[in-house]
């Protein structure tokens, strides 16, 4: 069974790079129909005892990057973009630099939110992964939300970089539907702030993702962040409690006295 979408020219499709606020690409229909569709039929259910749960003033998920824990299709994608010939098709597009994928998964795998509880402030991603000290560069999301609507929320958002504190956020700059079988691949080293819109209130409806992080070789690196680094909702701006959750959150040193999961 094929993996990628026959009908789509990967080179060219990963050659049309919006660089506003940070760059980054949009691939619809990235995966072919059938293989993508066996994928949606074996994710697991949002109460499944497989999911590590994230619930803070900051996110509310669930995640999973065990190999074990994948069904066949779901394994095969992972291999797949894990697999020298993706990186080659990445590399050729995208960069100058080699790349190196993460068999380890660190920070990425299966994910799922639910839309009455469900939320991800806006944040950077730790910029270094913690075994073997490479630049964490491109981030690939790939969504699995049929039927999804754009009143329904939960986009993907992009901010510009604010230009007088280095600890939050600019403005709105992108706002991504999370739409099946779109993937989206953005640089992680360009002061890329990201998060999930809240999602409309709606019975049952959750949104699934999968993603998976690429990474190179950086001798002088300008920012080291061993820790993601997040900023309040505006709702939370002036809340103690959120702020000092925040700050312990980004060390290295203090994050595990407030960072757990279930």
């Amino acid at each position: 069974m094929k993996i990628l979408n026959s009908k789509l020219n990967i080179k060219k499709s990963l050659k049309k790079i919006i660089k506003k606020p940070f760059h980054f690409v949009i691939v619809d229909n990235f995966l072919d129909k059938n293989f993508i569709n066996k994928i949606y039929n074996e994710f697991p259910e949002y109460n499944d005892s497989i999911w590590h749960e994230y619930k803070n003033f900051c996110e509310n998920k669930k995640t999973t990057n065990v190999w074990n824990s994948f069904k066949p299709y779901t394994y095969k994608l992972f291999t797949f973009l894990n697999s020298q010939d993706f990186i080659n098709k990445i590399q050729k597009s995208l960069t100058k630099k080699i790349i190196f994928s993460d068999d380890g998964l660190h920070g990425g795998g299966l994910s799922i939110m639910k839309s009455n509880v469900g939320k991800l402030n806006p944040h950077l991603d730790n910029s270094i992964h913690p075994k073997n000290g490479l630049l964490r560069k491109y981030n690939l999301i790939l969504f699995l939300n049929k039927n999804w609507k754009k009143n329904m929320g939960g986009n993907l958002n992009f901010y510009e970089k604010n230009k007088f504190n280095k600890k939050l956020h600019g403005k709105l700059s992108q706002s991504i539907s999370p739409y099946f079988n779109r993937c989206v691949i953005f640089d992680t080293s360009m002061n890329s702030w990201h998060s999930v819109q809240r999602m409309k209130k709606q019975n049952g409806i959750v949104r699934k993702s999968i993603q998976i992080y690429y990474f190179v070789k950086e001798k002088n690196i300008k920012s080291i962040r061993l820790r993601a680094l997040y900023a309040p909702e505006n709702i939370q701006k002036k809340n103690k409690k959120v702020l000092d959750f925040i700050k312990k959150r980004s060390s290295n040193k203090t994050y595990l006295k407030v960072y757990k999961t279930k």
